[in-house]
């Protein structure tokens, strides 16, 4: 349950050209009931248009002025907003922070704001920081959001909903999780949205009426992802992988067989659209919990090379650069070809992606090479080197020599399928810090503060090996189930 009481509106001010880039941000705080108003294009202008920016600017509690090359200088709407909101300021007390210039790239101040102190979003975590900032100064208190004030702002700026489309036949707001096995947060507008305004409409009606309900209703199990070398003394959480899952529990080999006529590059860009808007409230969840090092946390996601060379997955990273952020890595696997290997390299230049090589043993020997010193991480399941074990007779050095043939100097290994009794052997002979850092990834390893009022293991619903999910919540996602 959302215990924000939203306290303010926020007045979003930029001009035209900028505007691609700042609606995702705004979508992202709509998202978890913060009211966003934007003040864009020739709108502002006239008699009406200054009366309706002059009504915004009296309801807003914190105006966004956001800033670039291409704008900073450039006469228009924004220059009228920026005089009216330093007016507004006026009647402001000392002290109260109203007007916040928000640079998108390296471009000079804006002469009007130069004594306010700015945030630079094009600086690493830019985005994250003033998520956070924003949330913060927006919400307090423990009251849940009213219903219809949370659907209200959610609706603001998403565009047509699945639910305002709930009075004609081709309806597809049904949200199996919330009468389903598993009680899974699910965002139906958010993966309708990202077809019918990111790519097209046609594609999405294209999509026959029981897929697109389906798609609607996919989630994410998580793994936790936790420290084994260096030693902490406690289970250190430093991560999770994000799979897909169905509301009744269906793994993604289920969710292909479900959707076996959907283009499997675009079916797996809406799961990662899922996996990102879980991320985002993953992230949420430990700032409410006061947990200040989320940002060395991290998230993966699976990218396989349908989904890279789709046309649309770069799309997709600019629709969802905020849920993404610093901390999302995409695991790359043993399909990566050297063709694919280009579209990758190019990706990573592009739009600063981080990468894993997933089951790192059972890869190609001259992508694996070419692609080593690209990726932040390997990872191998313990399964692998488990059977290597039993021909070599359980040597606990030939263990471990095993394993580190598949790390990177100077970057961790992460062991998939590894269970307490692992861990306690792993202790025991990995030598860091000679050896590197050392994780673990398990099914059934506790997820721990900040996120244990948020999610819950899968196995009392029915998920075959375990895992969690980020539960359904009850305020935030009324909306979805309309």
């Amino acid at each position: 349950m959302n215990t924000n009481e939203v306290v303010c509106q926020v007045l979003i001010c930029c001009d035209p050209i900028d505007c691609k880039s700042v609606e995702p941000f705004m979508v992202q705080l709509n998202s978890v009931g913060v009211s966003t108003h934007a003040v864009v294009g020739d709108g502002a202008g006239g008699t009406d248009g200054n009366l309706e920016l002059h009504k915004y600017l009296r309801r807003a509690g914190l105006v966004l002025v956001f800033l670039s090359k291409d704008s900073v200088r450039r006469e228009g709407p924004l220059q009228r907003a920026i005089l009216a909101a330093i007016d507004r300021n006026m009647e402001k007390p000392p002290g109260r922070v109203f007007i916040v210039p928000v640079r998108l790239d390296d471009c000079e101040t804006h002469a009007r704001l130069a004594a306010l102190q700015r945030v630079d979003v094009f600086e690493r975590d830019g985005w994250a920081n003033l998520f956070r900032q924003v949330f913060r100064r927006c919400t307090k208190g423990s009251k849940p959001l009213a219903q219809k004030d949370h659907q209200s702002a959610a609706r603001s700026m998403r565009g047509p909903s699945i639910a305002a489309d709930a009075a004609t036949p081709d309806s597809d707001a049904t949200d199996i999780a919330a009468t389903g096995e598993v009680p899974l947060l699910t965002f139906p507008h958010e993966v309708k949205d990202f077809v019918q305004h990111c790519i097209s409409r046609p594609t999405w009606k294209r999509i026959d009426l029981e897929t697109r309900r389906f798609i609607a209703t996919l989630g994410c199990k998580l793994e936790s992802i936790f420290q084994i070398a260096p030693r902490t003394g406690t289970t250190l959480v430093v991560g999770f992988e994000c799979l897909a899952l169905g509301a009744m529990g269906e793994n993604f080999a289920a969710i292909v067989k479900r959707c076996v006529g959907l283009d499997p590059g675009l079916l797996g860009i809406l799961l990662a659209v899922a996996a990102a808007r879980s991320i985002s409230y993953m992230r949420l969840d430990a700032i409410k919990a006061g947990n200040d090092g989320v940002n060395n946390l991290f998230f993966t996601i699976n990218l396989d090379p349908l989904m890279a060379d789709h046309p649309h997955f770069e799309t997709f990273l600019n629709w969802h650069r905020y849920d993404l952020g610093h901390n999302v890595i995409f695991e790359i696997n043993e399909s990566t070809t050297a063709r694919s290997l280009e579209r990758l390299k190019m990706l990573q230049v592009e739009f600063d992606l981080r990468y894993a090589a997933d089951d790192i043993n059972a890869w190609d020997p001259q992508v694996r090479d070419a692609l080593l010193h690209r990726v932040e991480m390997t990872k191998v399941d313990y399964s692998e080197v488990a059977k290597a074990m039993k021909s070599r007779g359980d040597d606990p050095f030939e263990t471990i020599y095993l394993l580190r043939k598949h790390k990177i100097e100077g970057k961790p290994l992460v062991l998939e399928g590894v269970d307490m009794k692992h861990v306690r052997f792993l202790e025991r002979y990995w030598d860091f810090p000679r050896q590197g850092s050392l994780y673990g990834q398990g099914q059934d390893i506790e997820c721990g503060p900040p996120w244990e009022e948020a999610v819950s293991p899968l196995k009392p619903y029915g998920g075959a090996g375990g895992g969690f999910i980020r539960r359904k919540n009850v305020v935030l996602d009324d909306d979805d189930s309309e």
